[in-house]
Protein backbone atom coordinates (compact mmCIF):
# COMPACT_ATOMS: atom_id res chain seq x y z
CA UNK A 1 0.00 0.00 0.00
CA UNK A 2 3.28 2.25 0.98
CA UNK A 3 4.45 1.92 -2.92
CA UNK A 4 1.06 2.99 -4.12
CA UNK A 5 0.91 5.91 -2.25
CA UNK A 6 4.46 6.96 -2.82
CA UNK A 7 3.40 6.65 -7.01
CA UNK A 8 0.53 8.49 -6.55
CA UNK A 9 2.28 11.27 -4.56
CA UNK A 10 5.24 11.43 -7.43
CA UNK A 11 2.38 11.71 -9.95
CA UNK A 12 0.14 14.44 -8.53
CA UNK A 13 3.97 16.48 -8.04
CA UNK A 14 4.98 16.02 -11.36
CA UNK A 15 1.79 17.28 -12.41
CA UNK A 16 1.85 20.27 -10.49
CA UNK A 17 5.43 21.07 -11.77
CA UNK A 18 4.26 20.09 -15.11
CA UNK A 19 1.27 22.89 -14.38
CA UNK A 20 3.87 25.05 -13.24
CA UNK A 21 5.73 24.80 -16.82
CA UNK A 22 2.74 25.53 -18.50
CA UNK A 23 1.63 28.49 -16.60
CA UNK A 24 5.08 30.36 -17.54
CA UNK A 25 5.33 29.76 -21.08
CA UNK A 26 2.64 32.11 -22.30
CA UNK A 27 0.20 31.08 -24.88
CA UNK A 28 0.33 27.21 -24.12
CA UNK A 29 -3.18 25.92 -24.98
CA UNK A 30 -5.19 22.39 -23.11
CA UNK A 31 -5.81 21.02 -26.83
CA UNK A 32 -4.96 21.52 -29.88
CA UNK A 33 -4.97 19.65 -33.20
CA UNK A 34 -2.63 17.74 -34.48
CA UNK A 35 -0.34 18.29 -37.31
CA UNK A 36 0.95 16.08 -40.01
CA UNK A 37 3.96 15.43 -41.76
CA UNK A 38 3.96 13.45 -44.88
CA UNK A 39 7.46 13.86 -47.20
CA UNK A 40 7.50 16.09 -49.79
CA UNK A 41 10.50 17.36 -52.50
CA UNK A 42 13.03 18.80 -50.72
CA UNK A 43 12.54 21.95 -52.59
CA UNK A 44 8.53 22.32 -51.63
CA UNK A 45 9.95 22.47 -47.93
CA UNK A 46 12.41 24.75 -48.37
CA UNK A 47 10.39 27.27 -50.20
CA UNK A 48 7.59 26.82 -47.32
CA UNK A 49 9.80 27.06 -44.55
CA UNK A 50 11.74 30.29 -46.04
CA UNK A 51 8.18 31.80 -46.65
CA UNK A 52 7.30 31.12 -43.12
CA UNK A 53 9.61 32.34 -41.10
CA UNK A 54 13.24 33.73 -41.50
CA UNK A 55 14.69 32.42 -38.51
CA UNK A 56 15.30 29.06 -36.62
CA UNK A 57 14.28 29.43 -32.84
CA UNK A 58 13.30 27.13 -29.70
CA UNK A 59 12.40 29.01 -26.72
CA UNK A 60 12.63 26.27 -23.98
CA UNK A 61 11.62 26.79 -20.16
CA UNK A 62 13.31 24.21 -17.39
CA UNK A 63 11.48 23.93 -13.81
CA UNK A 64 13.85 22.08 -11.51
CA UNK A 65 11.96 20.98 -7.94
CA UNK A 66 13.37 18.13 -6.19
CA UNK A 67 14.09 15.12 -7.83
CA UNK A 68 11.82 16.59 -10.69
CA UNK A 69 12.77 18.51 -13.61
CA UNK A 70 10.22 19.62 -16.39
CA UNK A 71 10.58 21.65 -19.20
CA UNK A 72 8.13 23.02 -22.02
CA UNK A 73 9.64 23.95 -25.20
CA UNK A 74 8.28 25.89 -27.78
CA UNK A 75 9.70 25.29 -31.49
CA UNK A 76 7.89 26.48 -34.85
CA UNK A 77 5.79 23.65 -36.01
CA UNK A 78 7.10 23.33 -39.97
CA UNK A 79 10.84 23.46 -38.54
CA UNK A 80 9.48 20.81 -35.87
CA UNK A 81 7.57 18.64 -38.65
CA UNK A 82 10.77 18.91 -40.66
CA UNK A 83 13.14 17.34 -37.64
CA UNK A 84 10.03 14.61 -37.33
CA UNK A 85 10.45 13.20 -40.62
CA UNK A 86 14.35 13.40 -40.73
CA UNK A 87 14.22 11.48 -37.43
CA UNK A 88 11.64 9.13 -38.82
CA UNK A 89 13.58 8.78 -42.30
CA UNK A 90 10.53 9.82 -44.26
CA UNK A 91 7.89 8.29 -42.56
CA UNK A 92 4.48 10.18 -42.30
CA UNK A 93 3.77 11.01 -38.74
CA UNK A 94 1.28 13.40 -37.04
CA UNK A 95 2.00 15.43 -34.65
CA UNK A 96 0.75 14.64 -30.89
CA UNK A 97 0.31 11.13 -32.13
CA UNK A 98 1.44 8.75 -29.65
CA UNK A 99 4.24 7.85 -32.44
CA UNK A 100 5.16 11.34 -33.10
CA UNK A 101 5.92 11.32 -28.73
CA UNK A 102 7.94 7.99 -29.35
CA UNK A 103 10.33 10.27 -31.90
CA UNK A 104 9.90 13.05 -29.96
CA UNK A 105 11.07 11.17 -27.08
CA UNK A 106 13.98 9.58 -29.18
CA UNK A 107 15.24 12.77 -30.63
CA UNK A 108 15.13 15.12 -26.93
CA UNK A 109 17.49 12.22 -25.42
CA UNK A 110 19.62 12.97 -28.11
CA UNK A 111 19.63 16.35 -28.91
CA UNK A 112 18.63 17.92 -25.28
CA UNK A 113 20.52 15.74 -22.21
CA UNK A 114 20.78 16.38 -18.84
CA UNK A 115 22.79 15.19 -15.74
CA UNK A 116 21.56 15.52 -12.23
CA UNK A 117 24.56 15.31 -9.93
CA UNK A 118 26.54 13.53 -12.40
CA UNK A 119 23.62 10.71 -13.58
CA UNK A 120 22.11 10.41 -17.00
CA UNK A 121 18.42 11.20 -17.11
CA UNK A 122 15.99 9.82 -19.17
CA UNK A 123 13.22 12.47 -20.67
CA UNK A 124 9.95 11.46 -21.27
CA UNK A 125 7.26 13.46 -23.59
CA UNK A 126 3.95 13.93 -21.33
CA UNK A 127 1.82 15.83 -23.66
CA UNK A 128 2.44 18.00 -26.69
CA UNK A 129 0.06 20.85 -28.66
CA UNK A 130 0.03 23.92 -31.18
CA UNK A 131 -0.24 27.26 -30.53
CA UNK A 132 -0.55 29.40 -33.97
CA UNK A 133 2.75 28.41 -36.08
CA UNK A 134 4.21 27.09 -32.98
CA UNK A 135 4.12 23.47 -31.36
CA UNK A 136 4.91 23.10 -27.66
CA UNK A 137 6.40 20.03 -26.01
CA UNK A 138 5.81 19.45 -21.88
CA UNK A 139 8.80 17.02 -20.98
CA UNK A 140 10.01 15.88 -17.31
CA UNK A 141 12.76 13.70 -16.09
CA UNK A 142 13.30 11.62 -12.62
CA UNK A 143 16.37 11.88 -10.85
CA UNK A 144 16.92 9.05 -8.17
CA UNK A 145 17.23 12.50 -5.09
CA UNK A 146 16.56 16.17 -5.63
CA UNK A 147 18.83 17.68 -8.25
CA UNK A 148 21.80 19.46 -6.24
CA UNK A 149 23.73 20.49 -9.80
CA UNK A 150 22.14 19.87 -13.35
CA UNK A 151 24.43 19.90 -16.59
CA UNK A 152 22.88 20.21 -20.26
CA UNK A 153 22.93 21.64 -23.15
CA UNK A 154 20.21 22.50 -25.63
CA UNK A 155 20.88 21.08 -29.80
CA UNK A 156 17.40 21.17 -30.56
CA UNK A 157 17.31 21.25 -34.48
CA UNK A 158 20.86 22.05 -34.71
CA UNK A 159 21.43 19.08 -36.68
CA UNK A 160 18.58 20.11 -39.20
CA UNK A 161 19.37 24.22 -39.47
CA UNK A 162 22.46 25.50 -39.48
CA UNK A 163 20.93 28.79 -37.87
CA UNK A 164 19.27 27.45 -34.99
CA UNK A 165 19.24 28.82 -31.68
CA UNK A 166 17.92 27.91 -28.32
CA UNK A 167 16.86 29.95 -25.52
CA UNK A 168 16.34 28.55 -22.23
CA UNK A 169 15.46 29.74 -18.90
CA UNK A 170 15.65 27.26 -15.57
CA UNK A 171 13.87 28.01 -12.57
CA UNK A 172 14.67 26.49 -9.35
CA UNK A 173 11.15 26.40 -8.41
CA UNK A 174 11.94 26.27 -4.45
CA UNK A 175 14.52 29.29 -4.21
CA UNK A 176 12.77 30.78 -7.37
CA UNK A 177 16.26 31.21 -8.58
CA UNK A 178 16.03 31.67 -12.65
CA UNK A 179 19.11 31.79 -15.26
CA UNK A 180 19.11 32.18 -19.00
CA UNK A 181 21.01 30.58 -21.60
CA UNK A 182 21.91 30.45 -25.26
CA UNK A 183 22.80 27.56 -27.71
CA UNK A 184 23.23 28.69 -31.14
CA UNK A 185 26.10 27.97 -34.15
CA UNK A 186 25.88 24.20 -33.30
CA UNK A 187 27.16 24.67 -29.98
CA UNK A 188 26.85 21.30 -27.46
CA UNK A 189 28.93 22.91 -24.22
CA UNK A 190 27.41 21.57 -21.05
CA UNK A 191 26.10 24.47 -18.76
CA UNK A 192 25.86 23.15 -15.37
CA UNK A 193 23.51 25.08 -12.27
CA UNK A 194 24.25 24.20 -9.03
CA UNK A 195 21.26 24.72 -6.36
CA UNK A 196 21.45 25.16 -2.81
Amino acid sequence: MTLVRAAARRRARLRASAALIVALAPGVPVHAAPAVATPRPAHASSARARAAHEFHVSHVRIAVEGATVTAVARIFTDDLLRTLLQETKGASITLGSAEAHAALQRYVARTFPLRADGRPLVPRVLDSGEDRDMWWIALAWDAPAPVRELRFHVALLFDVFRDQQNIVKLLHVPTRHETSHYFAGGATDDRVVTFR
